[in-house]
């Protein structure tokens, strides 16, 4: 994909497939008290896992569930999280979106490009009206300046 630009301080970031390298981002996440309880990602943290985890997210749209990307600097290509529109309830034209963001990459507003990225994307599916985000009370996206 070509890298977003939102203006001010965010990064630009990539959203990509998610690659056999980025398992070491996976592993780095298994013991984050929130990530592996909200999410698919494992809690063991071995590398057997991580890659299993990596290959469900490339059958995410196989299956029908959605799309799963790493969210990547686009200066790098680092992958620094993850993050997908779900399909759910299409039928309504409605996607949902979920994302994490490994601890040594958050504060950077990754996720605030990520999720402006993903909701535009969403929008421009066919029979998508609306994208959704719930958000745990405890955690605050940062706006770009």
């Amino acid at each position: 994909m070509v890298p977003l630009r939102l203006p001010g301080r965010c990064p630009p970031v990539v959203l990509r497939a998610f690659r056999d390298e980025d398992a070491g981002l996976v592993q780095s996440v298994a013991n984050d008290a929130l990530i592996p309880l909200i999410t698919t990602v494992p809690t063991s943290g071995n590398a057997s896992d991580a890659r299993a985890y990596i290959e469900r997210q490339h059958e995410r749209l196989a299956s029908g569930t959605g799309y799963s990307f790493a969210i990547a600097d686009a200066a790098t290509d680092v992958a620094v999280g993850q993050i997908g529109p779900w399909s759910r309830n299409l039928g309504e034209g409605r996607a949902s979106t979920g994302y994490w963001v490994a601890s040594q990459f958050r504060q950077r507003r990754y996720a605030t490009a990520a999720l402006d990225a993903i909701s535009r994307w969403g929008l421009s599916l066919e029979g998508v009206h609306r994208v959704e985000l719930y958000v745990e009370p405890w955690n605050h996206v940062r706006q770009c300046q």
